[in-house]
């Protein structure tokens, strides 16, 4: 994760130049979903963390995967890694949380310090700033911003499609025929920058539902595991950050290309499986416990 938030802060360095217009060269996205998913982590673990030295390196890397996240320009993420950062804290027992919250204030001080001497001694970031903001701005007129009227296009020819095969779908090898405005001609589509219309296409209203059953199945696992206080401390800590990561898939599927990701449906796989070990586990220390008690 570290790797990966240095090089995206590196492609934007060298395009600077360009970011100011943020065009496609001026954006960095090496993965949309590790530099949100380590945050929450983050979080989380610094609501547990007692020793000073680690607490500060956990703070060090909050601020350079916050940096990652601001250069990928992924705007629904944006919003929705401080909804999700305030629900992990929620998740914790109430000296967790005010021990959490501290520690986010003190690294928001930190960030704060060290963007204003980086604006100080780089005017240029400064003009990349505002222009990250007008870019944000302009989500407010749906008729003019191109990102979203080329959305708003795919989406209608995909929902076309979908009413052509809307029980079983079109199968993982379907496509779908779009006008490509920045083109200005048609093409066709195997993917879909919305997550939750890609899989009623694929598989259809069928196989849509059997996924997001299971889907909520394990959120709602993940929901009591979190705050589940038989299991050891580290435990609590990385069930909470899943449990972050799967509602920040779900803000994601709104906008991106997630459930046809291979890299965001391994991460969904190994959350799942963790919390099925975790649910072991708590068997296994419930019969010991039977066990004994009736030896007893």
């Amino acid at each position: 994760g570290l790797v990966i938030a240095i090089g995206n802060i590196l492609v934007m360095r060298h395009n600077i130049a360009q970011a100011y217009f943020l065009f496609q060269t001026g954006r960095a996205s090496l993965d949309t979903l590790l530099a949100p998913f380590i945050i929450v982590i983050l979080v989380s673990y610094l609501m547990a963390e007692k020793q000073p030295w680690r607490i500060r390196a956990s703070i060090i890397l909050l601020l350079i995967e916050t940096t990652a996240l601001a250069v990928s320009f992924i705007r629904n993420m944006y919003i929705a890694t401080p909804i999700v950062a305030m629900i992990v804290l929620w998740l914790g027992i109430r000296e967790e949380r005010k021990r959490g919250a501290r520690r986010m204030l003190a690294a928001g001080f930190v960030g704060f310090i060290a963007l204003t001497v980086a604006i100080f001694f780089l005017p240029l970031l400064l003009l990349m700033l505002k222009a990250f903001f007008l870019r944000l701005l302009s989500t407010q007129s749906l008729g003019h911003d191109l990102a979203l009227r080329e959305r708003f296009a795919e989406w209608s020819g995909e929902w076309l499609a979908i009413k052509q095969s809307p029980i079983l779908g079109h199968g993982f090898g379907g496509s779908f025929r779009i006008f490509d405005i920045g083109s200005g001609y048609h093409t066709w589509m195997s993917f879909s920058h919305s997550s939750y219309l890609y899989i009623i296409f694929k598989t259809g209203i069928i196989g849509a539902l059997l996924f997001f059953v299971q889907f909520f199945t394990f959120l709602h696992k993940g929901f009591r595991l979190a705050r589940n206080k038989s299991l050891s401390e580290r435990s609590r800590v990385v069930a909470r950050g899943c449990f972050g990561c799967l509602i920040l898939l779900l803000f994601s599927a709104f906008l991106g290309p997630v459930f046809d990701s291979k890299t965001d449906l391994m991460w969904v796989g190994l959350i799942w499986g963790y919390f099925l070990a975790l649910e072991r586990q708590i068997r296994s220390k419930a019969i010991i416990f039977n066990v004994s008690h009736q030896q007893i």
